[in-house]
């Protein structure tokens, strides 16, 4: 199976969606991040959906903290945002349980879910952006199935 990372940024609503797809190694997340803060559309302030649910996440707590060593020395990616991690293996939910108590000090709030309708929600983010995310990453499906 292929492995990598997509995202689109929605400006007219402040948002950016993450799709993770495969084997998420801590390689594949840095390069994805690096490539969405340097985006001239990414804003440090939007809100974020990432969609752990369809990758085999590979990282480890010890990532977690090199990548909070990244946040703190480019503290200018890091903004006030919400961030919702929508996953649904206990893997996902242990790394994600991580990261949130890593990222602590910096001014996001994150919370993790296992539904699109709960995430988008929580976020302020309109349901008709379900279908704009399946249309994207599952072309051709219409719903999203819950």
């Amino acid at each position: 199976m292929d492995s990598y990372i997509k995202y689109k940024i929605f400006p007219e609503s402040r948002f950016i969606v993450e799709f993770m797809m495969g084997d998420l190694d801590y390689e594949l997340f840095l390069d994805h991040k690096k490539r969405l803060f340097n985006d001239d559309e990414h804003d440090e302030n939007y809100c974020v959906l990432s969609v752990l649910s369809h990758s085999k996440i590979l990282l480890t707590a010890d990532d977690v903290e090199r990548y909070k060593s990244y946040l703190t020395d480019n503290k200018k990616v890091v903004g006030t945002r919400k961030v919702a991690v929508l996953t649904d293996t206990p893997k996902h939910v242990v790394i994600s349980t991580i990261y949130k108590n890593a990222v602590k000090e910096f001014p996001m709030r994150f919370k993790i879910f296992s539904t699109y309708s709960a995430a988008l929600q929580w976020l302020n983010v309109s349901e008709e952006y379900e279908s704009k995310i399946l249309e994207l990453f599952y072309p051709g499906k219409g719903k999203i199935v819950r």
